[in-house]
This record gives structure tokens, C-alpha cells and sequence, in this order.
């Protein structure tokens, strides 16, 4: 199946437009930072016009930081790359089939934090919206915080379902777990390993183009998917031991 999506990807060309769904403490930080790469031309933030969160579009589109707390370097790169036609956050989801990749950070909150079962009502949306308007050679990944087996199981399912195209065959298909902490957001970002999982290899080194860029001290750390989901539920991956995570002490979003 990968040498399949491998030439979808090499028609499409190297990615110059990026999608990033939800637009909080992960997603809007992670969007800058791609509208901060000279290689990449245009970023998208997707956010639901709600009640509670609709107000974020607004300010965004402002150059203003509408995430609660003291982050140091996220307000003037707001305005930076907004200011520069590189950034636009929207409700529009129909957007997303102008890009060559979408990543979603959507929140998994437990529904139940007595048997710390997650909640993936809103992310099944989320990926329902992608689905709808995903095209041939595109690049989807999850970084919202999931069990393992999720990438491959029903987010593929759903994907595939919604755009009557095959993950590994037609789009490729990633998981890349966040570990950031409120008032280091960029820093994190920038500075820790990150790893990156697809559901192939064409998808694993896809998704490896998205996120090298904004890396500085950083690297990438390409596995598989489910082996990526594992890191983010059980700890933090060592380098050199692919199969084993340490603790990591601290809050982590």
C-alpha cells in the first residue's frame, strides 16, 4: 500500500499548505510555528464557531493570543505571521481541501476520570470534518492524546469513510503526540524530541517532512503508529530504545 500513497505524495509536491484543527494550548502554538517556516506558504487554523470557543477566529485574525496565562513569544509570533498573510484561523472546513496536510488537536478529556475512560466525541468530529473534504496525497495526523490502536482503528475508519479514500493507498495517515506545558508552549515545541508515527512508512516520513522544520534543538523520532500512541499514554521515549519509556515528571498537555 505505501508505494501506492508514495505516488499520490510525490504528485502532490512538497508541502506548502497546512491545516491545524483546534485551536488551543496545542494547536495554536504548533500553527505558528508552521506559518513561521519559510518552505511552507499558508497555514490554516480550524475552529468551530461555538459558543464558548468561537470568539478565538476573531482574535486570531487580530494577531491577538486568546490562550489564558503568560506565554512567552506566542503574541508577537501571532501577530508576526498574520501580519504577513501566512495565518488564518476559520470555521470553514471546506478550506481543508486546499491543503496537503492537516493535523488535529483536539482535546480528549476523560469522560469519567474514576475509570480514565477518554472522551473522543469531539475528535471523532473533528476527523468526520477532515474526512469530507480530505483529497488524494494529503497527509492527515492526530495529535490529541488517544489509546493506542486509535490512528489505525477508527480514525482511519472514519476518515475513510467520509472521503471514499483508502489511508496508505490514497492519503497518509500519522500520529504525532504533543508533550507541552502551559507557559513554555513554543520552547516545548521547539526543543523536545518529537515523535512521529504513521500508519506506513510513506506516511511516517510524510509526516516527518511536516515537522523537522520547526524543530531547532529538537529531532525527529520516527515509529510506528501504535508505537507512538503507546509513548504519549505511558511515558516518555528514550533515545536509542524504541521500545521503551521512561516517566516523566511535570504536568503535560
Amino acid at each position: 500500500m505505501s508505494s501506492h500513497v508514495s505516488q499520490k505524495i510525490a504528485e502532490r509536491g512538497a508541502i506548502k499548505k497546512i491545516g491545524v484543527v483546534g485551536m488551543g494550548y496545542v494547536g495554536i502554538p504548533a500553527a505558528m510555528l508552521f506559518a513561521d517556516v519559510v518552505q511552507f506558504e499558508k497555514v490554516y487554523g480550524f475552529q468551530r464557531e461555538s459558543a464558548t470557543s468561537g470568539y478565538k477566529i476573531e482574535m486570531l485574525n487580530r494577531g491577538e493570543s486568546p490562550l489564558k496565562g503568560e506565554e512567552p513569544g506566542l503574541e508577537d509570533l501571532i501577530e508576526k505571521v498574520v501580519d504577513a498573510g501566512k495565518f488564518e484561523c476559520t470555521s470553514d472546513f471546506s478550506r481543508i481541501a486546499e491543503l496537503d496536510a492537516v493535523t488535529l488537536s483536539i482535546q480528549t478529556p476523560f469522560l469519567n476520570k474514576r475509570d480514565l475512560l477518554p472522551n473522543f466525541s469531539a475528535l471523532k468530529e473533528g476527523l468526520k470534518n477532515v474526512g469530507r473534504y480530505l483529497r488524494p496525497g494529503m497527509l492527515v495526523v492526530l495529535e490529541s492524546t488517544v489509546t493506542p490502536g486509535t490512528t489505525a482503528g477508527f480514525a482511519r475508519e472514519i476518515l475513510e469513510k467520509e472521503s471514499g479514500l483508502t489511508a496508505g493507498t490514497d492519503f497518509a495517515l500519522a500520529h504525532a503526540p504533543e508533550r507541552v506545558m502551559v507557559g513554555r508552549l513554543l520552547r516545548n515545541l521547539r526543543e523536545h524530541d518529537r515523535i512521529v508515527g504513521g500508519i506506513d512508512e510513506a506516511s511516517t516520513l510524510r509526516a516527518t517532512e511536516l515537522y523537522s522544520p520547526i524543530l531547532t534543538t529538537g529531532k525527529v523520532i520516527p515509529m510506528s503508529a501504535t508505537a507512538a500512541e503507546v509513548t504519549k499514554n505511558h511515558g516518555e521515549y528514550v533515545p536509542g530504545s524504541p521500545d521503551r519509556c521512561h516517566e516523566r515528571a511535570g504536568a503535560v498537555l
